[in-house]
This record gives C-alpha cells, structure tokens and sequence, in this order.
C-alpha cells in the first residue's frame, strides 16, 4: 500500500515569507520588505516550522522545495541575497528570540 503524505498548506504571507528566507533575508530584514513587525515574521516563521514540522528555517526552506511549495527558476538560478541595512531601533525584542 502506498502512503501520501499529506502536501503542508501554507497561508499566502507564510509562503511570501519563506521566499524571502529562501533569498538569504532575515526576520528584520524581511519585516521591512513586506512592512510588517519582525515579531510578526517570527510568528509567522514559527507557524510555517509547525506546519512543515521542520526544526529550523533551513530544514524549513529545503522541505518546501521538496514539497513544491517552492520552486527555483527555470534556468536554475538562486537569486543573491540583495544588503538591506537594519537599524538597531529597528530590531526589536520578540517573544520568540
């Protein structure tokens, strides 16, 4: 008997956020990018590992490409992670740290 194993549904931001991990960016630097807290990234990050049952944001970025959720582009290419300056003010205490 073959088992499927059940494809993890991600919500749209979710899946917007792990692209941008995916591109190298970090909680902060991905929290500008969409305009959002990084308190509310790392909700978000915590959610797509529960939901992925990954441990970490790598384990997570790798079981979405094996799942489809990501893909790389056609010619195979990884895009370069861009420098984004944070400002320490920016970075603020979550919960999750």
């Amino acid at each position: 008997m073959i088992c499927e194993r059940k494809k993890a549904r991600l919500a749209a931001r979710e899946r917007e956020i792990l692209l941008w991990l995916a591109k190298g960016k970090s909680a902060p630097e991905t929290g500008i990018i969409l305009n959002i807290s990084v308190c509310t990234v790392r909700v978000h990050i915590q959610n797509i590992k529960r939901k992925l049952d990954a441990s970490n944001i790598p384990h997570a970025i790798a079981k979405a490409y094996d799942e489809g959720i990501l893909e790389t582009s056609q010619s195979g290419d990884k895009v370069a992670p861009s420098t984004i300056f944070v400002p320490a003010d920016e970075v603020k205490k979550c919960a999750f740290n």
